[in-house]
């Protein structure tokens, strides 16, 4: 059964926030939101959340708000899906 219910869950992930022509390392993300995998302050504007999936990539076009490290979610608006 264990082999069963791995099977069920992907082997690579990757997850990363693009705002100002940087790119940050997501270690969590949901419904407008991301968590960052480093400490960064993050000046708002647009952007894109990048999602990559055992190879197979999912973006999203995205205003970031401001974002200082203290804070614990990275707040964005989908400007398109």
């Amino acid at each position: 059964m264990n082999r069963l219910l791995r099977s069920n869950f992907s082997a690579d992930v990757q997850m990363e926030l693009h705002v100002n022509g940087v790119r940050y390392n997501v270690a969590k993300t949901g419904p407008g939101y991301v968590v960052l995998a480093d400490h960064a302050e993050i000046q708002g504007g647009p952007g894109m959340v990048r999602i990559v999936i055992d190879g197979r990539e999912f973006r999203k076009s995205v205003i970031v708000d401001d974002y200082f490290p203290f804070d614990e979610f990275v707040t964005y608006e989908v400007i398109d899906e």
